[in-house]
């Protein structure tokens, strides 16, 4: 664990003195916390290569993620929104984060799912640009969200994700897209995928 008693501390001053603080991102280790939504987001590597319904059927007593819940594409979005001080409010559209927040850091604190750092878009490239580092996907951080339920209690999953690219040779950027419409096999553990857990911090009490 990363400074816990400085953790603590810093926690608690934050709760204390929130009228005046801004929010903070707080890197506990294996959770970073979001002290503004109170809410606890455990590390995407943790349930990497794990699917859906193993880790659903991990939130009860005694399971491997006991206490926690899916996140959805929403909360998803306002952690983003809070790192990066622009508020998120769509879906199913890249949003790209400016330099200035520093992605990569929020990235460490969630924990890389990518395995391999040469992975490149699309199913082959021009000869010409073979030799090129071209559109390749250098970090990412992708996980399974919940983005709705049915009236008859189905509930709906995607993907989220934050990523670093590499395009047109040179440029590196940053940038998140929440809710993916795309199909997820319940049953199946994707190598590069894990889940966007959370919890209610146990350092708040909510007034709301």
């Amino acid at each position: 664990m990363k400074a816990p008693l400085l953790t603590i501390f810093t926690l608690i001053f934050l709760t204390l003195f929130g009228s005046s603080i801004r929010a903070e991102i707080v890197d506990n280790g294996s959770y970073t916390t979001d002290t503004e939504t109170e809410l606890d987001w455990l590390d995407v590597s943790a349930s990497v290569n794990k699917s859906y319904n193993y880790v659903s059927n991990q939130f009860g007593l005694g399971g491997q993620y006991e206490g926690f819940r899916y996140a959805t594409a929403k909360e998803f979005n306002i952690l983003i929104s809070h790192y990066t001080g622009v508020k998120v409010t769509q879906t199913q559209v890249r949003q790209v984060i400016e330099v200035s927040a520093k992605a990569d850091a929020l990235m460490n604190m969630l924990g890389s799912t990518q395995k391999t750092a040469k992975r490149v878009r699309g199913l082959d490239i021009h000869k010409e640009y073979a030799g090129d580092k071209w559109a390749r996907m250098l970090d990412s951080v992708m996980g399974i969200t919940i983005n709705g339920q049915s009236k008859s209690g189905y509930i709906y999953i995607s993907y989220s994700l934050i990523a670093k690219t590499q395009d047109f040779g040179t440029r590196i950027w940053h940038y998140s897209n929440a809710d993916i419409n795309r199909y997820i096999n319940r049953n199946k553990a994707d190598p590069e995928v894990g889940s966007f857990l959370v919890r209610k911090t146990k350092f708040f009490r909510s007034n709301r």
